[in-house]
């Protein structure tokens, strides 16, 4: 849980991964999902601004600042999006 807001749990990805769906040819209900190079992985701006007006932080900034930097990509998730996900569980704990 990232807040609690009117009396409701607000739980939501920190960021968003674009994928592609497509249904199996020969089975009604499989689906295929893939990732490519092409699909995007993006913050989930309104959480992080969201978070921002409740706690009174730059993570919407710091999100933006990756993405500027495009190191928000599959390969180095691991770098600025961990330190900004850290941030943001400082900031709401």
């Amino acid at each position: 849980m990232l807040a609690h807001i009117g009396g409701q749990d607000v739980a939501a990805p920190l960021f968003i991964w674009q994928v592609s769906l497509e249904p199996d040819q020969q089975h009604a209900d499989y689906w295929h999902v893939q990732r490519g190079a092409n699909h995007a992985l993006l913050p989930n701006y309104p959480l992080f601004h969201l978070l921002d007006a409740l706690h009174d932080t730059n993570l919407s900034q710091q999100a933006h600042h990756l993405v500027e930097a495009k190191s928000l990509n599959t390969k180095d998730f691991g770098g600025g999006s961990a330190r900004l996900s850290c941030a943001t569980w400082k900031a709401t704990n």
